[in-house]
């Protein structure tokens, strides 16, 4: 029986922090992670994300424009824009609210994914067992703790995108009409 193993140096994100423009450096909730992956890890991602975009662009809802080929956050805004007129033409009241998911990337704490494919029987397995290693400002010393990514969609990986519209595939349906664009959720009314 063959044993389906990723080297761990493969599954090893170093995290460096980008300060963003004009804040101040010495706050951390003013940098954002950047991992790097090893290239050879994102190639085989990109091969599996291959694979299964059919299946996912298949599955999930219309109503989401983010992360999709041909579609974005401009569509949704003229989709909107189109409704509301739609309401005025018609003298009626158009109510919207406009919902963000903070941090919905990292607070996503399951990963499923229920597509098997001769590589990997279990998708999630490869995703749930990432590592990530902090590399510090100064000098870009390596901080010697390495630790698992227990929770959240992982930083960097081409998956993640693909993996949070599975995510939010499975809000609940509503009367209200949709209108999503990654992690944000306009419903109309």
């Amino acid at each position: 029986m063959v044993q389906e193993k990723i080297p761990r140096a493969w599954r090893q994100a170093k995290i460096i922090a980008v300060t963003k423009p004009g804040k101040d450096h010495s706050i951390a909730a003013n940098c954002r992670p950047m991992p790097l992956l090893p290239m050879r890890f994102k190639a085989m991602e990109r091969l599996f994300l291959h694979r299964i975009s059919p299946t996912l662009d298949d599955t999930i809802v219309v109503e989401q424009a983010g992360f999709r080929h041909g579609r974005g956050t401009c569509d949704q805004v003229l989709a909107l824009i189109t409704f509301i007129e739609n309401g005025f033409q018609r003298n009626q009241k158009t109510g919207v609210i406009f919902l963000d998911l903070a941090a919905a990337y990292a607070r996503r704490h399951s990963l499923a994914l229920g597509h098997s494919s001769k590589t990997f029987h279990n998708p999630s397995t490869m995703l749930s067992t990432r590592l990530r290693q902090t590399l510090t400002s100064s000098h870009w010393q390596k901080v010697p703790e390495t630790r698992h990514q227990k929770n959240g969609l992982p930083l960097g990986s081409v998956l993640s995108p693909s993996l949070f519209n599975v995510y939010v595939n499975e809000l609940p349906q509503t009367a209200l009409t949709k209108f999503i664009c990654a992690d944000d959720i306009w419903l109309g009314a």
